[in-house]
């Protein structure tokens, strides 16, 4: 970086205009291109199957979206759904009804499958099958289509549709050979009291390369199998156990020992302690440590049939050029496998957490912030220093005391999320790429909630620059010290004593 320190500082600001100039264009282009949202034709007629039980049938088929083209069908296709010709098809099996939560290959298509989610939001296109995927992007790279086969019960072979809409979530502009995160978007047939197929919704969907592939590389268990009868409705349940007031949230992809059980346990804890129901985990690699933990999470949740940890096996194929553990594949899984059973998902780091200033809990944090038409509420970031006052067990929320005296830096450029999951289309990890039609993120006031990250290691502003940030003390987790500190004891005790102390190391 030698020529730097040789420019003058006009030339300096200059050449920084210039790249934030570049940068906001690119993020102008991306907004334009990629953040569309996708519509659904009306069918002819509400009671039809399949265009062979009725010729007069026609199927739910995208508009075209701005950019990048996909394959897309005219409404006027003859290419809707049918049965498949009796070939000796093998219809999918799950032992123990469990999904394989693997990743599967799309035969002669740079493309893999993890899982499948039944989209009944009607007002967003649905119903249709929502796969989570990965693979090349259409804008560089010649994908070719793909085609959706759909397992009923009580049949020996499946019904086609397509062509499918291979939507990208995350775009990489300047990787072209990188695999990133993408939908498939399966339509779905619809009767007269829209479950598709005269009665329950498929149970089991294939991603292939033609119509009717005999043989498919993959089959994909269809999470959610549930159509509301109405319209999307915001209306829940007021009880603790409705949905309406209920949040999950969800974990960046657990890897090595970049993550110490002990702080593991505090987490989740916290987040018990704060009204999360369930906390998801996806799981690259873990220590013995934190499979020790989870099994005994694991244990606990048979028993008590409560749900309070979930851990989704996440072995990406490692011979793919993909971004950080494909966190955005993780990321949009979490949101639809856990925007079925909870209002609210949030999605955070495991060194991050979203503190309330004026409530004891999220609970009474989201009555206060809820806003009509928000899809997303962005919450500030805040960095704290991690200290150890030499107290056991050693708790990072309630030692680490001093942070950045205001938000850092202002605005969602490093803030997490909580997403109302009815409302949420595609999810990133600091806000949100697509929300339904007619709704908007929300940056949340500092007085009100903050995010408090506590990384290890100071981010590279702080190290390069620590005269421009002036840190003072914030108490406020105390509030929970006495709880935390005896969820925490106890989870020590009923899984042992750490291979080594925790304090300061890892995450």
């Amino acid at each position: 970086m030698k020529f730097l320190r040789r420019m003058s500082r006009s030339q300096r600001r200059c050449l920084t205009t210039a790249a934030a100039a570049l940068l906001l264009l690119v993020i102008l282009v991306y907004r334009k291109d990629f953040g569309h949202t996708y519509r659904w034709s009306n069918l002819s007629s509400p009671d039809c199957v399949f265009p062979n039980d009725d010729p007069n049938c026609k199927h739910r088929v995208t508009d075209p979206p701005i950019s990048p083209p996909t394959k897309d069908v005219p409404e006027d296709s003859p290419g809707g759904p049918e049965w498949c010709p009796d070939v000796g098809f093998e219809r999918p099996a799950f032992p123990n009804g469990r999904e394989p939560q693997a990743w599967q290959s799309v035969r002669h298509r740079n493309l893999t499958v993890f899982s499948a989610f039944l989209d009944g939001r009607r007002r967003i296109g649905g119903p249709l099958i929502r796969i989570v995927a990965s693979g090349l992007q259409e804008q560089f790279n010649d994908v070719g289509p793909l085609f959706c086969s759909l397992w009923y019960a009580g049949r020996d072979r499946p019904a086609t549709v397509g062509p499918a809409v291979y939507d990208r979530i995350y775009p990489s502009l300047f990787h072209p050979e990188m695999w990133v995160a993408h939908f498939v978007l399966c339509p779905l047939p619809v009767t007269g009291g829209g479950d598709g197929a005269g009665g329950p919704p498929p149970f089991a969907v294939s991603v292939t390369s033609r119509p009717c592939e005999a043989t498919p590389s993959n089959a994909l268990m269809l999470l959610n199998r549930r159509i509301p009868a109405a319209e999307d409705s915001d209306d829940a349940d007021d009880d603790d156990g409705g949905r309406g007031t209920s949040f999950a949230a969800c974990f960046a992809p657990v890897y090595g020992k970049a993550v110490n059980w002990t702080v593991f346990v505090e987490w989740i804890e916290l987040h018990r302690i704060l009204g999360v129901r369930t906390a998801y985990f996806y799981n690259y690699t873990m220590s013995a440590d934190l499979s020790r933990v989870l099994r005994g999470y694991a244990e606990e949740k048979r028993a008590a049939a409560a749900a309070a940890v979930e851990v989704v096996q996440w072995k990406y194929p490692q011979d793919k050029l993909a971004n950080y553990f494909s966190q955005h594949e993780a990321i949009n899984d979490c949101l639809y496998r856990a925007g079925h059973e909870h209002r609210y998902v949030a999605v955070v780091d495991i060194d991050e957490v979203v503190a309330p200033r004026r409530h004891a809990n999220w609970t009474g944090m989201m009555r206060a912030l809820a806003r009509p038409r928000v899809g997303a509420y962005l919450f500030q970031h805040a960095y704290f220093r991690r200290n150890s006052t030499g107290e056991r067990p050693y708790l990072v929320t309630q030692q680490s005391l001093w942070r950045t005296d205001v938000v850092t830096p202002p605005g969602k450029i490093r803030c997490k999320a909580v997403y109302v999951a009815s409302d949420a289309v595609k999810a990133n990890i600091h806000f949100p790429y697509s929300l339904a039609e007619g709704f908007d993120e929300y940056v949340v006031p500092p007085e009100l909630a903050v995010l408090h990250h506590y990384r290890p290691e100071p981010m590279e502003s702080f190290r390069n620059h620590p005269e421009r940030f002036r840190f003072v003390e914030d108490r406020l987790m105390r509030r929970y010290n006495k709880e935390l500190t005896a969820r925490v004891r106890k989870r020590l005790n009923d899984y042992g004593t750490p291979r080594r102390d925790s304090a300061g190391v890892g995450k």
